[in-house]
Formats: C-alpha cells, sequence, structure tokens
C-alpha cells in the first residue's frame, strides 16, 4: 500500500510539476515581451514579499502533518477530528492577521518602487496576488493537511494541475489582448481559488468521518513555532535574494534574476517531487517506530535521489546557458546573459538537493526544535552576507551568499539526521553523496567533450538535451548499480511489485 500511494504521489506530483513549469516558461515570457521587464520585476517581486508575509502561518501545516500520522494510520477519528479543528481555527486567526498584512503591503510597497512603477498600478497588483493566498488560509490550508497525512497528496496535486491549465489559457488570452496586467493576476488568483470546491467535494465524498467542527486540540500542536522557525530559515534563504535586488538594484535587474530563478525552482520542484511522495511514507513507518525499516527504506531513497540529482545537474549545467539564450530573444531592455548566475545557481541547487532526504525525515518525524539552532544560524548567515555582498558584487554576491549558507547547513542536518536518527553514522549518507558527485564531474566532462552544444534554435535544443539525459543517465545509474548492486535489486523488486498489481488482472 505504501509503495502504491508512493507511486500515485510521484505521478501525480510530477504532473503538477510538468505543468508549473509550463507556466513558468510561458507567462515570464509573453509578460516581458508585453509589458516589460519591469512590470516582469515588480510580479516576482511583489510574490517574493507575500511568501514572507505567509509566515503567519506560523509552522501550522507540517506540524499537524506531523501529529495526523498516528492517530489516521490507527482510525482515531476523535483524535483526528480535533487536530483538524485546531488546525482549521489556527488557519483562520492566521487568515486575518494575512489579510491585514497584505493591506500593509499595498500601501506601502509602491514607495518601495515609486520611481519605477505608478503608485496605483503597484497597490492593485499586491492586492490581485495577494487573493489566492488569503483563500489559502481561509479555505484550503486545512484540506491539503488532511490529504497530504492521509498520503493522497495525489489528489492536491491533480486539483492543483486543473486550477494551474485554467491559470495558463486565460493568462495567455488576456496578456495578447494585452489587458491590463493587474486583471491579468486578478482573473488568475481567482480561478485558482476555485480548487476550494473540488477538494472539499472530494474529502465529503472520502472521509465521511472528519469533523472540523470537533473541540480542537490546541495542545497538539505545540511543535508549530518551532516549524515557524524553519519556514523562517527557508524563506529567508529562498526569497533575501530578490528583496535585496528590489530594495538596492531595481525592477529590472529583479527581472533578470527571476529568469535564472525560473530555471532553478523548476529544478528543484522537479526533485521535490520524489520528497513529497515519500515524506508520507516516512511519517507512516515513523509512526510503528520500526527503525530498522526506517533505515532500510531510507538508504534505497538515497541509493535513487542522489544519482537522480547527479544526472539532472549534469543536464542543466550543459543546458542553462544555451536555454537563456533562446528564452531571452527579443529581451532588449536589460542584459540577461549572466555566465556567473548560471554557475552560481547550478552550485545552489546541488548543494539544495542535497539535503533533501534528511529535510524529508526532519518533516516526517517532527524534529524541528533539534535542528532549529543550525536552521537559525544558516539564517542569519544567508541574511548578513546578502546585505554585505550585494554592495559589492550586486546580484553575484546575494548568490554567493545563498551559496555559503547552503554550504555551513548541509553537514549539520546530515549529521543530526543520518548519524543521530538513522543510521548512527554519517558514512553511510556521505558514501553516496561523494560516489554521485564524483560520477557527475566525470559524465559531464564526457558529455561536454562527446556532444556538440552549439545550439541556436529549440529543436537544437531539445535533441541535446535528449542525448545529455540519455547519457548522463546510463552512465551514472550503471555506475551506481555497480556500487550499489543489492539496493537496486530491491528498488527494482518494489517498483515491479506495485507495476503488478496497478495491472488489471486477466479476465
Amino acid at each position: 500500500m505504501r509503495s502504491k500511494n508512493a507511486l500515485n504521489n510521484l505521478i501525480a506530483a510530477l504532473s503538477l510539476s510538468v505543468i508549473t513549469a509550463i507556466s513558468g516558461l510561458i507567462l515570464p515570457k509573453l509578460f516581458i515581451m508585453t509589458y516589460g521587464s519591469e512590470i516582469n520585476g515588480l510580479i516576482s517581486s511583489i510574490k517574493q514579499f507575500l511568501v514572507y508575509l505567509a509566515l503567519v502561518e506560523a509552522g501550522i501545516g507540517y506540524a499537524s502533518m506531523a501529529i495526523l500520522y498516528s492517530p489516521l494510520k490507527e482510525k482515531n477519528y476523535k483524535a483526528v477530528n480535533s487536530i483538524l479543528s485546531a488546525t482549521k481555527t489556527h488557519y483562520i486567526k492566521s487568515g486575518w492577521i494575512f489579510l491585514g498584512l497584505v493591506l500593509l503591503l499595498a500601501v506601502g510597497y509602491p514607495y518601495v518602487v515609486a520611481n519605477q512603477i505608478p503608485w496605483n498600478l503597484s497597490f492593485f497588483m499586491v492586492l490581485a496576488l495577494g487573493i489566492s493566498g488569503v483563500a489559502e488560509f481561509f479555505l484550503i490550508g486545512k484540506y491539503n493537511v488532511l490529504l497530504t497525512a492521509a498520503q493522497k497528496g495525489y489528489i492536491v496535486s491533480y486539483i492543483q494541475t486543473g486550477g494551474l491549465l485554467l491559470n495558463i489559457a486565460a493568462s495567455v488570452i488576456l496578456i495578447l489582448l494585452e489587458t491590463n496586467p493587474v486583471l491579468v493576476q486578478l482573473i488568475a488568483s481567482c480561478l485558482f481559488v476555485l480548487r476550494f470546491v473540488f477538494l472539499k467535494m472530494y474529502i465529503a465524498k472520502n472521509f465521511k468521518k472528519i469533523n472540523y467542527g470537533e473541540v480542537p486540540d490546541n495542545n497538539a500542536l505545540n511543535k508549530k513555532w518551532d516549524v515557524l522557525i524553519h519556514q523562517i530559515v527557508s524563506l529567508v534563504l529562498a526569497n533575501t535574494p530578490i528583496i535585496m535586488i528590489t530594495v538596492f538594484l531595481g525592477l529590472k535587474e529583479v527581472s533578470v534574476f527571476s529568469v535564472y530563478l525560473l530555471v532553478h525552482n523548476m529544478v528543484i520542484m522537479l526533485l521535490a517531487v520524489f520528497m513529497n511522495g515519500f515524506q508520507a511514507i516516512f511519517g507512516d513507518i515513523i509512526s510503528e517506530r520500526n527503525k530498522e525499516l526506517l533505515k532500510a527504506n531510507f538508504h534505497l531513497y538515497e541509493s535513487l535521489f542522489y544519482p537522480l540529482v547527479s544526472i539532472t545537474y549534469v543536464v542543466v549545467a550543459i543546458l542553462f546557458l544555451p536555454f537563456q539564450s533562446l528564452y531571452t530573444q527579443g529581451f532588449t531592455d536589460a542584459d540577461y546573459i549572466r555566465p556567473e548566475f548560471a554557475v552560481l545557481f547550478v552550485l545552489i541547487g546541488v548543494l539544495h538537493n542535497v539535503r533533501v532526504p534528511s529535510m524529508s525525515i526532519m518533516n516526517a518525524a517532527g524534529l524541528y526544535r533539534e535542528t532549529r539552532l543550525s536552521a537559525i544560524v544558516e539564517a542569519v548567515v544567508g541574511f548578513v552576507l546578502s546585505l554585505i555582498f550585494v554592495h559589492v558584487w550586486g546580484a553575484t554576491g546575494v548568490l554567493l551568499a545563498w551559496l555559503l549558507a547552503y554550504s555551513y547547513r548541509i553537514l549539520i542536518l546530515i549529521k543530526q539526521i543520518s548519524k543521530d536518527y538513522i543510521y548512527g553514522s554519517m558514512n553511510p549518507t556521505l558514501k553516496t553523496i561523494a560516489f554521485n558527485t564524483v560520477f557527475g564531474v566525470l559524465t559531464y566532462i564526457l558529455c561536454t567533450n562527446v556532444i556538440d552544444s552549439n545550439i541556436t534554435n529549440y529543436i537544437d535544443f531539445i535533441l541535446t538535451g535528449f542525448l545529455c539525459t540519455l547519457m548522463a543517465a546510463m552512465s551514472i545509474l550503471l555506475l551506481n548499480r555497480l556500487v550499489y548492486r543489492q539496493e537496486y535489486k530491491m528498488i527494482k523488486s518494489k517498483v515491479m511489485g506495485v507495476v503488478i498489481k496497478r495491472m488489471p488482472a486477466d479476465q
């Protein structure tokens, strides 16, 4: 059952990632070509500020999921309903605070960009973009928590995918008609809020014993403040760059940075599918208190995930700049070709994904208090260095600060999870990382020497990407297969077991 749920979550999350990537490729380009780099930078900047405001969620989601695994497995619906009722109450309280902060941002943000964008345009853009966030608090968050903890995250992903397709279609039509950009964002936000209707219908039909009106168990969410610390850290690291660039370098530089960030986020999102798909599985195993089963499954996860990271970033390293050259053809109001951005984003992406397996265990086990000190240090290092480096090296300096902060946290997190919680040693994780780093570097050298990377159009890009992916996958998976023979036999056995179960029985 766990393997089946993992596969369902994987397929659904992968579908969502692909559609999100398509959206990310189409809409920013249309915005830049229709409205200019400053409007695209405005939208990117406001979205980052709104993400910061969403901190008022205060860790409710992850804290709720971490404590729902056990009662859901035991079918203790009184406990489940008490937790969900508390979750709903906290989301509504946080929603009112978020709404107030959005209104304050709408009034204050226009003064930050007053020399670049008219006040009324900035004001209404904040409100238009803030609608979907308000809906997450008041309508959607409590349903996402239940479905994710119940290993039904694929339902959330499919509904999000449908909403995103509507968003893309409506936005493209409105942009081509040169509709006011605020109206484009307003309609897109309203369409996305429709997810609520489908989530509510699914839960009413399939979770008949769920009652959000139960007496809330507020004590169950006592880890939410520790979760909040981790969310603050994640947001500081992920969103400080655009905030710093907005304040110190201007919206055109934000637009340039956001185009590179677009590729970075698409790759992160694609690989995050594997964390989201397995996190609930780990939570289920942890609820059984079966250490050996957890250790075995985590090792298989690392044995599969790190080679995938290696393959992915070999291809990204080769194709990043050629893609930027093709994607930004016709963008004349700013310099969009920055090789140093490409190099630093690849390194940051690798470091981010190296810690994904450890983060999935941290979330599944609720180890927020145990890991919060290193998280705080990481955030402080990233913010302080960004503030210094942005004045010395501009946007490149912000990326350097990001890279250094990530580097600090990785070893600490691996120690806390692999050594202290899973294996009793860092060696299994470090060994897998080291092998795949070496395999990745060797494969990159091989690909750049064998494959012609002179790309002048999208057909060349697709063909080169296919060849790079094929060569990287064959090389890295073969090398891993030689090193981890037993592990790959077990992975093959699990995958085949799920596939056979999904096949229709002979009539």
